[in-house]
């Protein structure tokens, strides 16, 4: 019936709906038919693709890492113009292909790209998509000349071929297997951080098909692929910073929490044996400056918090009054032990500020051996 209908429409426009020119259609011969029952067999399940299309996007949205996803199917006319191509090259892979088996043939069928924000998202995305998908083959890694060694040495260690692009073209293709039916279909899942995609969707619609080859314009966008590049390196170290900066609160904040801690306890002492330096007056003054040196020191951790949280704390945040010492016979006769105080003079000193991160000195208080 395909060739039927192949017979009555025009050979020629049919070829040139394909976008094949004359000296391709005439050096397929026979195989003119081949492809009209591929095109007919692909366009009556396109809608199928479609949904295959779909489902693989929401599942792949859902992978860590993953920022947005975007999926096509390939257009029927599109697939016949590349296994005409394939066939006048002369391409082993393409010498037997039918209807019957094209789509074991063309990996390509269903197309999806994942987008990611930051290079080091990768490892973790790239473990999900082969935990989760039987591979057809080892995926590649495209990598542009002036990529580090390091990226590349990455991408071998994760169990990926890596090949530089003429083009500066950066991204990672995985051929993956599904079956939602009966039928394996495979996708070419592309997986790349938004800077390439940006770079790679630019490139597509400057240069062709009017400037493919025009030197001007490519010198341009491979100064163009550069920046993209140093914008994702860029992003990485942001990310990474941000990440330092988090733990470092966190650090600070577990300062701030002990010195809080030191000072309750103390306070729950002060509690316990006001009753008894009642009676003593030099005892009554040393409690009085102990109680002075918690009420001041509380004061300004609640003044600090309250006004600028722990980024604007600074190591001279809270002061001790030079005057305001206790002693060790104090510290006995009040059962205080001399390393909890030490601790909470020495919390109440060190408590750092995020805006002295760039001095390289900032320490924590470390606890003394009594």
């Amino acid at each position: 019936m395909a060739v039927n209908m192949l017979e009555n429409h025009s050979v020629d426009e049919f070829l040139v709906a394909c976008g094949l020119g004359p000296d391709e259609a005439d050096s397929l011969g026979d195989d003119k038919a081949t492809l009209f029952n591929i095109f007919l067999d692909f366009k009556s399940k396109r809608d199928q693709f479609t949904e295959i299309a779909v489902s693989l996007s929401r599942l792949i949205q859902k992978l860590p890492g993953v920022h947005s996803v975007r999926w096509r199917v390939k257009d029927p006319h599109h697939l016949i113009k590349k296994i005409a191509r394939k066939k006048v090259a002369a391409v082993e892979k393409y010498a037997a292909i039918s209807s019957g088996n094209y789509r074991d043939v063309v990996t390509d069928l269903v197309g999806i790209r994942a987008l990611h924000l930051f290079k080091g998202d990768f490892p973790t995305l790239h473990r999900s998509i082969i935990d989760t998908w039987e591979l057809d083959e080892n995926p590649t890694a495209y990598v542009r000349k002036g990529d580090t060694e390091e990226l590349r040495t990455l991408y071998r260690e994760l169990g990926l071929e890596v090949e530089e692009h003429k083009d500066g073209y950066r991204s990672i293709h995985y051929i993956t297997k599904t079956n939602f039916t009966k039928t394996t279909v495979k996708c070419e899942l592309q997986v790349r951080t938004i800077f390439e995609e940006g770079w790679s969707e630019i490139d597509h619609k400057v240069r062709y098909p009017d400037f493919s080859n025009d030197p001007l314009i490519r010198d341009f966008l491979h100064i163009f692929n550069r920046l993209s590049g140093a914008a994702d390196e860029m992003g990485t170290f942001v990310n990474r910073l941000a990440a330092d900066l988090t733990a470092l609160k966190a650090e600070q904040a577990a300062a701030i929490s002990r010195a809080s801690e030191i000072e309750d306890q103390l306070s729950e002492k002060i509690k316990k044996i006001e009753s008894l330096s009642s009676k003593n007056s030099s005892m009554q003054s040393e409690m009085r400056d102990l109680k002075l040196l918690i009420s001041r020191q509380k004061s300004e951790l609640s003044n600090q918090i309250g006004i600028g949280g722990f980024a604007s704390i600074g190591l001279s945040a809270i002061k001790l009054d030079p005057d305001l010492r206790v002693t060790s016979d104090t510290l006995r006769t009040l059962n205080i032990s001399p390393s909890l105080y030490d601790d909470a003079v020495s919390a109440s000193k060190n408590i750092i500020d995020t805006s002295k991160i760039t001095d390289g000195s900032i320490e924590f208080p470390t606890k003394k051996k009594d």
